[in-house]
């Protein structure tokens, strides 16, 4: 017969082995090992289990302040010893140390500029399914332009079942009168877009409706800088802007400020009705005047 001899809890042998620092001449976990079989064979089982769980709970803290103090003395000697290296040889240190500190640097900043590129545009709900329509010539080389046909986008949609909408961009530059002086201007960069661009781009509006914001030939939607640019502290939505050839734009929506890590960049938004109204054509397959997302 086969003589079995006491097992120490599982869980608690675990937790003494994690603090052994010794595995050859000392081990912490072999002497209460033994301690434990000696006080179960004395005493019993259950009072064997209760003495190793007290001693390895008792030494976690013992373990952990020891360990801290180490690391803190023998930091502070390597701290020591750096400092008199330093003094010793303070033109070679200067080096290294200038050297660290501009690869640290410059690590950084290629970093963060790579970060920021990536970031561009990721803002859209539909980031992954959004794609810019690229045109590419050829005559004596080829090169890649991203203004294309106004006709492209709804023979695109009508086309393939694969795209489900298609809009179109132009860039605007308006020049508007102050609402309250005719001696303040108000010029800045906006687009001329189709009515599915709030759909298709996810440019928030802190007013309006997104769904018929851009219903109206002279609708116009602006930025909150356009907005308090343009009225102050009044409410935009209902009142006219009136640009310097005399064409008057009912606002319509507000848009938050349009973030910096977009490649659109732009102050307000018109329908591209309005273009048409104004005898411009969407219908040239031979000019490329837009661009087509």
């Amino acid at each position: 017969m086969t003589r079995r001899f006491p097992s120490p809890p599982r869980l608690a042998r675990w937790i003494v082995s994690l603090l052994r620092r010794y595995d050859d001449e000392f081990s912490m976990r072999d002497d209460f090992d033994e301690e434990h079989m000696r006080i179960e064979l004395e005493k019993g089982k259950i009072r064997a289990h209760l003495w190793y769980w007290c001693h390895a709970l008792y030494a976690v803290p013992a373990y952990i302040k020891l360990a801290f103090v180490t690391r803190k003395t023998m930091f502070k000697h390597f701290v020591k010893i750096s400092l008199r290296n330093i003094g010793r040889n303070k033109g070679y240190s200067f080096i290294n140390i200038m050297g660290l500190a501009v690869g640290m640097a410059t690590s950084l900043m290629l970093i963060f500029w790579a970060m920021d590129e990536m970031s561009f545009d990721r803002f859209h709900v539909n980031a992954k399914n959004l794609f810019r329509i690229v045109q590419e010539r050829e005559t004596d080389r080829v090169f890649r332009t991203p203004s294309t046909p106004s006709p492209l986008a709804p023979s695109l949609v009508a086309g393939y079942p694969e795209v489900e909408m298609a809009v179109r961009l132009r860039h605007a530059r308006l020049t508007f009168i102050h609402s309250e002086s005719e001696d303040k201007i108000y010029d800045e960069t906006g687009l001329f877009a189709d009515r599915e661009i709030l759909q298709a781009f996810t440019f928030p509006l802190k007013k309006g409706n997104p769904n018929t914001a851009l219903s109206g030939p002279r609708s116009i939607i602006i930025t909150e800088k356009m907005a308090q640019a343009c009225f102050g502290r009044r409410d935009p939505i209902g009142e006219t802007l009136t640009a310097t050839d005399g064409d008057l734009f009912q606002v319509t929506g507000i848009l938050k400020n349009v973030p910096e890590n977009s490649h659109l960049k732009f102050e307000y938004i018109i329908p591209s009705e309005y273009l048409i109204r104004k005898g411009q054509s969407f219908e040239r397959w031979n000019y490329s005047d837009s661009l087509t997302y």
